[in-house]
């Protein structure tokens, strides 16, 4: 921990998401934020916009924009079809989870919106 020593661990706040040095706010601060490696500059806040419609908010239960592909590139199979992959999640078995199309969701707490 350096420059700056802190207490905002994984350990302590093992749902925050504090992997690599991604901004967070595990605090409850009025924004994401992040040490700095600037020995004068313990912390700032990030410049991540506010969220509209299409973008993820925690683990992305409640998205529901529509975006249909992988951060890699691949498109997203359709919820409703069960080729190429087979799968068990359906509209019957999580009927408020938006899954729309080839949309990613997050129909089973995963850490974030997949497909």
């Amino acid at each position: 921990q350096t420059p700056h020593s802190h207490s905002y661990t994984t350990a302590r706040y093992p749902s925050s998401g504090l992997d690599k040095n991604f901004c967070r706010n595990p605090d409850g601060d009025s924004g994401v934020w992040c040490y700095t490696t600037d020995p004068d500059t313990r912390f700032e806040l990030c410049g991540v916009p506010a969220c509209g419609e299409d973008c993820q908010i925690g683990n992305g239960s409640s998205y529901r924009g529509t975006v249909g592909v992988t951060e890699t590139g691949k498109t997203c199979q359709r919820w409703d079809i069960q080729t190429p992959h087979s799968h068990s999640y359906t509209t019957a078995r999580y009927p408020s989870s938006g899954l729309d199309k080839n949309f990613c969701r997050n129909p089973d707490g995963d850490s974030g919106v997949w497909c």
